[in-house]
């Protein structure tokens, strides 16, 4: 809804990290967006997120964006 189409790279799957307070976060899926840029921006909660599909395969669900 914020930015329109964005693409990306899944970066890791069941990451779990910590921030600069030492917080940890974990998260089932990291996508970075292209040029590291973001991905996501405040109002994109709810997106789906889509994993294309190689050569003939179809483009599939893989996870939505929540919590930003």
């Amino acid at each position: 809804r914020s930015f329109g189409h964005t693409t990306g790279t899944v970066m890791a799957y069941a990451l779990e990290y910590n921030d600069e307070k030492g917080i940890s976060f974990f998260t089932d899926l990291l996508v970075v967006g292209e040029n590291r840029q973001t991905f996501d921006l405040e109002g994109d909660s709810g997106s789906l997120i889509i994993l294309t599909g190689q050569d003939s395969e179809k483009p599939r669900p893989i996870g939505i964006i929540w919590g930003g």
